[in-house]
């Protein structure tokens, strides 16, 4: 098994996001930046469905250790306003 290290600071954040962003497009890159962020796992975000994002609240229950979860965000970075307008 290789072992891997994690990414630890912003600059690696940006670094790693280019990756997806190169070869599959920028959403991915969003979505992997996003994960980062919120403290995901790959399992989790990949949950994750457009409904969600236009909801302004992103709820569900974890894979691995079944824990409900919900993380709000703001809709305005989309141009659809704020999660309460």
């Amino acid at each position: 098994m290789q072992i891997v290290d994690a990414v630890k600071s912003k600059e690696e954040i940006k670094q790693v996001a280019y990756l997806p962003e190169k070869h599959y497009g920028t959403i991915y890159s969003h979505m992997w930046i996003f994960g980062v962020n919120a403290a995901l796992r790959i399992s989790d975000l990949r949950l994750i469905t457009m409904d969600h994002a236009l909801t302004g609240t992103i709820t569900f229950r974890e894979g691995k250790t079944n824990k409900h979860r919900s993380i709000p965000f703001k809709l305005h970075c989309y141009g659809r306003g704020t999660a309460t307008s």
